[in-house]
């Protein structure tokens, strides 16, 4: 069996459309060549189908340097990670955002991307860690209340806030500035050892 194909192009000017008619015939394709056209379809639509749609980066979006516990300076820090074939890297120094300009800086020369972040490095009621990750921020993040002020009568009374309010505002700074949170290292914050129930853990919401 074979294709037949016929495609017909009419043009009609007023009075005049069966003199200026045109018709365009194409003649019979052989099946040999209708095969490999079908062939080839095939094989394009699966190449298209099947390519990813994505990049894969080589990242690290917890990084210190000494501009806190860290041994080395932003811009040996950038440096090392380049070397090791990284692409990506957040410099989240506790506390502290000044170490970015530096790491950027030299991120833009070694063709390494940068994320500034800031370790978020606060301690729970009954002395674990309480520490976040603020990735994509444009300043450092500020302190949230760990108290709040209950008035009865003339007495003025300090009161510890609930740990998952002090969590939630926390991620609510971060959000503000269109960052992203993370909870660091989360074998130590999440208190693996002392939780038992999930929904009475300050993470949990």
């Amino acid at each position: 069996k074979c294709l037949h194909i016929c495609t017909i192009i009419h043009i009609v000017p007023e009075n005049a459309w069966r003199k200026r008619r045109m018709r365009f015939h194409m003649k019979r394709t052989p099946p040999i060549i209708l095969t490999a056209l079908i062939l080839l379809i095939t094989v394009f639509s699966y190449i298209e189908i099947t390519t990813p749609k994505y990049v894969l980066l080589h990242a690290d979006f917890h990084v210190h340097t000494t501009l806190s516990d860290g041994a080395y300076t932003p811009a040996e820090v950038v440096t090392l990670y380049k070397e090791a074939g990284y692409d990506v890297i957040a410099i989240t120094d506790h506390d502290t955002v000044d170490g970015f300009e530096e790491a950027k800086r030299v991120g833009d020369q070694l063709g390494i991307i940068v994320i500034k972040g800031d370790e978020i490095t606060r301690e729970f009621n009954d002395g674990s860690q309480c520490h976040i990750l603020a990735l994509w921020i444009n300043t450092k993040i500020p302190s949230v209340p760990k108290y709040e002020i209950i008035e009865e009568g003339y007495h003025i009374i300090w009161q510890k806030r609930p740990e998952r309010d002090v969590v939630k505002d926390y991620f609510e700074l971060i959000h503000q500035q269109g960052g992203l949170g993370i909870v660091a290292h989360p074998w130590i914050s999440v208190r693996w050892t002392t939780v038992t129930d999930w929904t009475m853990s300050p993470w949990y919401r």
